[in-house]
């Protein structure tokens, strides 16, 4: 999927477009046949625990907003031994004090994350003493973010140790992604490594770095690498001594047996990495305004399908703001559950179904700003709604012809008549090989976009071949 929101990039288009946008009657039964919910992609599941080298992972997460510091501390510290006893459910409250400090992990882990994006982007091959260096910096963050989870570091409030708080949702977050990677990211990771968020973390980080490198991951590297962090008065001051042992590690190691593939897999589970870690950390600094949050895993037919919920306080909402110039809002109101399927039968698109809770909740999409204003009053009516389902499918190559195609379902609670709404972005692109010196590039030599926004009464077109409006 492009790097860029879709709906971001849906007003860039429409901007030039006031006056000259094409626009005809829809027929209900085209609006049937338009507007149409996915499957519920939960019916039929089962929750679903996870198993990293034999060990057995939680299957089920429960955070809630605890108001007392002692009852969330000894809530931590429980939900800790849970996992360490491989519980089916783990149930944990955060106070206040403790989501500020799980604030701090949740930056380093995001910066942290970006820098092994970066690495993960680019190509190691042939240039050794950089990649150790990236691998190095990369690892001494993450060991500074294990010392917090384990209440080693500075994660401390007094004599409370808030900075355990961070331990179980990076458990989680790492299921989620070996879950995306089929099981090839913690894979080697061994049952006892499986509970300790220091060997998680170093493991993932060597995991992706090796591949990007094309080489295998040398066996008890990860051991040697976590031990002389911990045993390291100042990770970052060991960054020197441990980018020689990378360097010569992999030097000295053979080639990757899972090639293109496998790096490509764990890129996309770097990506998914850091857009949950921002969700999250949106979700933290608003935490005065959460009742509760849950996450959960569930299978259906060999596939792993993500459940989630979020439940608001009366007469407040947590919102996404506007990370992009653009960007649409997205506002969280009562009680929400998301279910994302990675891949639909049939269509192989990525489905995230939206589902109101009992109390009128749900997700909002709220067009604000004087961009959309504008948009609104000259290029098409378009409306804030309530966010009911998204269907991306996405085939980028490096060569050749390339398509993304998104859908958003969307309804207006305020419209008796037919409250649907739906959005259609479509691109195409092409692109060619150019061969330099010393690198290889792939630039787009054109770029279509179709955009339609759709209501019960008339669908809106707008077409762009390379940048300029097509009548």
């Amino acid at each position: 999927m492009t790097r860029r929101p879709i709906l971001t990039a849906i007003l860039l288009a429409l901007l030039p477009a006031a006056g000259c946008i094409q626009h005809h009657a829809v027929t209900p039964e085209e609006m049937d046949c338009l507007w149409t919910l996915s499957p519920d992609p939960l019916e039929g599941t089962e929750h679903y625990r996870p198993e990293i080298s034999g060990a057995k992972l939680p299957g089920r997460y429960i955070i809630r907003n605890e108001p007392s510091l002692i009852r969330s501390t000894i809530s931590i510290v429980r939900a800790v031994e849970q996992v360490q006893e491989g519980a089916e459910v783990v149930d944990v409250s955060l106070s206040q004090e403790h989501a500020d400090v799980l604030l701090s992990v949740l930056e380093r882990t995001h910066a942290a994350l970006e820098e092994l994006n970066a690495l993960a982007t680019g190509s190691a091959a042939g240039d050794y003493a950089d990649w150790a260096d990236a691998m190095a910096g990369i690892l001494a963050q993450f060991e500074s973010i294990a010392r917090l989870a384990t209440a080693q570091g500075d994660g401390r409030s007094g004599t409370e140790p808030v900075g355990l708080s961070a331990a179980p949702l990076l458990e989680m977050l790492a299921v989620y992604l070996n879950e995306r990677t089929g099981g090839e990211l913690l894979g080697q990771l061994g049952p006892e490594g499986a509970h300790q968020a220091r060997q998680v973390l170093a493991h993932l980080a060597l995991r992706v770095g090796f591949a990007v490198a094309g080489r295998e991951l040398p066996a008890g590297l990860q051991e040697e690498v976590t031990d002389r962090l911990r045993d390291a008065a100042d990770p970052y001051a060991a960054e020197a001594g441990m980018a020689k042992l990378l360097e010569a590690r992999v030097r000295q190691a053979g080639p990757s047996s899972g090639g293109d593939a496998l790096a490509s897999g764990l890129r996309s589970a770097m990506d998914a990495a850091q857009r949950g870690v921002r969700f999250l950390q949106h979700l933290i600094r608003q935490w005065d305004a959460v009742d509760r949050v849950e996450a959960a895993l569930r299978r259906k037919g060999g596939q792993t399908i993500f459940e989630g919920a979020l439940s608001v306080h009366d007469e407040r909402e947590v919102r996404l703001p506007n990370v992009m110039p653009f960007q649409p809002a997205v506002a969280f109101r009562g009680t929400s559950r998301v279910a994302v399927l990675p891949g639909a039968p049939r269509t192989g698109e990525v489905v995230v179904c939206f589902e109101p809770g009992e109390d009128g909740g749900g997700v909002e999409l709220r067009f604000e700003g004087i961009a959309y204003a504008l948009a609104r009053l000259l290029v098409l009516p378009i409306e804030n709604a309530r966010l009911r389902e998204v269907r991306v499918l996405a085939d980028l190559r490096k060569t050749g012809p390339g398509m993304i195609h998104a859908a958003v379902l969307l309804e207006v609670p305020g419209d008796k008549r037919d409250p649907r709404r739906l959005i259609v972005y479509k691109e195409t692109r092409h692109q060619r090989v150019a061969r330099e010196a010393t690198s290889v590039r792939y630039p787009v030599t054109s770029k279509t976009r179709t955009f339609s926004y759709v209501t019960p009464a008339r669908r809106y077109t707008y077409y762009s071949h390379d940048g300029q409006p097509q009548p």
